[in-house]
């Protein structure tokens, strides 16, 4: 396993003992390097669309993002909670819709967020979000 990060900070914290000071606009890998990259919150932290440049690199590529127009996002912005996209969450400076992500590949719910997760897991099972990714906190693309 490889970790990369822009942050050399973050980087000596992460625990990877293979570790790749860069940013993720310009990976120093060369096409399908490695069978596998997990992308897991951190396309939404870049302005730049980074799916095609993580995506070069890895034989097979999984991204999970917020979901921006989840009905508990929005409900979150209405009760001045703030949303994905608020003063709450600095760091996120890009929104993926969903129909943008099904440009690069089969996009995916998650529970991943969702509050007092064991009640709403017994009102709608973990399949229920992978089939409606519309409804869902955060998103898959694989």
């Amino acid at each position: 396993m490889v970790g990369i990060d822009i942050s050399k900070k973050n980087l000596e914290l992460s625990g990877y003992k293979l570790r790749v000071l860069c940013s993720a606009t310009h990976l120093p890998f060369r096409d399908k390097c490695f069978d596998f990259v997990w992308a897991c919150a951190i396309i939404e932290h870049i302005k730049e669309d980074v799916i095609p440049e993580i995506s070069r690199v890895g034989k097979c590529a999984v991204f999970l993002t917020p979901n921006p127009n989840s009905p508990l996002n929005i409900l979150n912005k209405l009760l001045g909670r703030g949303g994905w996209f608020s003063s709450k969450h600095p760091g996120h400076v890009r929104a993926y819709s969903i129909k943008e992500l099904k440009r690069y590949g089969r996009v995916y719910g998650d529970t991943c967020g969702i509050p007092l997760r064991r009640f709403w897991q017994r009102i709608f099972p973990t399949h229920f979000w992978l089939l409606f990714p519309y409804l869902s906190h955060t998103i898959f693309l694989v």
